[in-house]
């Protein structure tokens, strides 16, 4: 196992590099392996490749994994090469490429390996092969049965506020109200590009796909009400206590729900009171049907508490002209 560790440890280190030369080496790695070799390349083993079975390292040698690296890497010389199809593959004596499979050391398919580096042209490669899933997520490790993250390549895109990309899922059939894995919060894209601030991502996936897209459950706008499954924080609640007006203004136009609870009885309106962000809170207030700040939480905190807690004069001016009638109850005077 000497050979394995410390060979494997420089195949890993060029994997990032060089898919061709990452080839190469790792199949004089996996020789060493096989046949007990001692190594010379590398001065000493590597945790993780000590613990490597034989099944991770015949995958280390597949096409799917050489496919996630030339994704990872935006490697399209190797990538177009692999995805040429059975009868070329073959050839090489290597099997059939799966588009669609699973790295099991990071859960990496190859469409989210070219999204989570933002690499465009990769990415329309991908979506153009047939046997694409573009709404596929990791679940479940294969490696340790420990569940994944669900992320979706639009979450990945609509995360990192890349608009082409997620014009190109979109197109694609991406599902837009899908939730992250509920032990990661059950979040939606567009709740997580609300909450970054990403407005352009914000109106792609509420306008949905263009009418040229393919009909599909992925062809529609997205719900700017479904709240993340973790807490029930609405993408308007995110957006609002983040300090994105602009957002806030999109979600309200879509039709968000502007007094929509989470678990805590939290509003939109006294994440705003905390923040002390007014050009969001006269956005909340003038919403159709107006924000409520006339309300308590479930740990009875008010929008006014909260606001005269933290010192927002101007929020605290702006709530009590919009809270006609306030239940002096709500407002405790003395924290002012």
């Amino acid at each position: 196992m000497y050979g394995v560790s410390c060979c494997l440890s420089a195949c890993l280190l060029v994997l990032r590099m060089c898919s061709t030369s990452y080839l190469l080496l790792l199949a004089v790695c996996t020789a060493c392996c096989m046949y007990s070799v001692p190594c010379t390349m590398y001065p000493m083993p590597c945790t993780r490749c000590a613990v490597a079975t034989a099944a991770e390292l015949k995958w280390l040698v597949s096409p799917p994994a050489r496919l996630v690296s030339a994704a990872m890497d935006d490697d399209l010389t190797t990538a177009k090469h692999l995805l040429r199809g059975q009868r070329e593959s073959q050839g090489l004596g290597l099997g059939q490429v799966d588009v669609n499979a699973v790295d099991p050391q990071d859960n990496l398919t190859p469409l989210l390996a070219a999204t989570s580096q933002g690499h465009e042209d990769m990415v329309r490669l991908l979506l153009a092969q047939s046997a694409l899933d573009v709404n596929q997520a990791v679940v479940t490790s294969s490696r340790s049965g420990v569940p994944g993250n669900g992320v979706t390549a639009l979450m990945e895109a609509s995360m990192q506020g890349n608009e082409v990309l997620v014009e190109l899922l979109l197109a694609s059939g991406a599902q837009v109200d899908t939730h992250t894995a509920e032990g990661y919060g059950g979040m939606t894209a567009l709740w997580l590009a609300s909450s970054q601030g990403h407005a352009g991502v914000v109106g792609l996936l509420l306008k949905g796909a263009d009418k040229g897209a393919d009909e599909g459950e992925g062809v529609g706008e997205a719900d700017p009400s479904l709240a993340r499954l973790a807490d029930g924080i609405t993408p308007l609640m995110a957006a609002a206590g983040g300090g994105h007006a602009g957002v806030v203004r999109q979600l309200l136009e879509a039709g968000a729900a502007v007094n929509a609870r989470d678990s805590d009885g939290v509003t939109a309106v006294l994440n705003v009171a905390e923040s002390g962000d007014l050009e969001t809170l006269l956005l909340l207030l003038a919403a159709d049907g107006g924000a409520e700040v006339n309300y308590m939480s479930n740990n009875h905190f008010s929008p006014l508490i909260v606001a005269c807690a933290h010192g927002h004069y101007e929020v605290i001016a702006a709530l009590l002209d919009a809270g006609d009638g306030f239940d002096n109850t709500l407002a405790p005077w003395h924290t002012c």
